[in-house]
């Protein structure tokens, strides 16, 4: 059954959005470094994916704090809507 959850919903001072989504992609970059040294450490395995998936979420960074400088110059408020949507996935 799939599943549509609010994750974010509201209106922001920009720097609190800044501090809101950056935070939340920084925990994930985190994330995926973590899982980078433990598989290539403790397992040896590949990690190409982590490590794909890094830039991704560093290029994210980079293009979240660009876009926020852009409409802040137009307001100090904005609308932040951010919806996590889960399903299962069949194998």
């Amino acid at each position: 059954m799939e599943q549509h959850l609010k994750l974010i919903d509201g209106t922001f001072k920009a720097e609190d959005a800044v501090n809101v989504l950056l935070g939340l992609v920084s925990y994930k970059i985190n994330y995926h470094q973590n899982e980078l040294f433990l598989h290539k450490e403790q397992f040896g395995s590949d990690v190409k994916n982590s490590e794909k998936r890094i830039t991704e979420l560093k290029e994210l960074l980079h293009t979240l704090k660009q876009k926020i400088d852009e409409v802040s110059t137009e307001s100090n408020l904005l609308q932040i809507n951010c919806v996590i949507d889960i399903k299962p996935m069949l194998s």
